[in-house]
């Protein structure tokens, strides 16, 4: 096996986290009176997976710079994957549907692209 690919393991480790934290129906959340801090999570969630395939790709083409394609089918695929979720949910029992989530989960790879110039530098180091 080529050990180049390796570097998406994170990527497949993160999806399976976020899909299985929304299909279980025994999550439950603390409770905040803040109205947003459930799509704050959704935000930091996608934005967090969004910038673990962009290393994935990153790493795996071993290039020191950043190729804005690889970012824009990141973008892709983590938007792709939260929108894919809400519509798993919508056939989960006991788990609601909700554009905001959807919307939240996309907003939320948009925000890992527009910090990925502050942090590229670092995203190298990593392994």
């Amino acid at each position: 096996m080529n050990r180049k690919y390796l570097y998406y393991l994170p990527a497949i480790i993160a999806a399976i986290i976020i899909y299985s934290l929304s299909t279980n129906t025994n999550v439950q959340l603390p409770k905040t009176t803040w109205v947003a801090s459930d799509k704050i999570a959704h935000l930091g969630v996608y934005a967090i997976f969004h910038l673990i395939i962009v290393w994935g790709m990153l790493k795996q083409q071993v290039w020191q710079k950043i190729h804005w394609n690889f970012v824009l089918l990141s973008l892709v695929i983590a938007s792709s994957y939260g929108v894919l979720m809400e519509w798993v949910q919508l056939l989960t029992p006991g788990r609601v549907f909700d554009y905001a989530d959807m919307f939240a989960n996309i907003i939320g790879t948009i925000v890992g692209t527009l910090i990925l110039p502050f942090i590229k530098k670092y995203m190298f180091r990593i392994l």
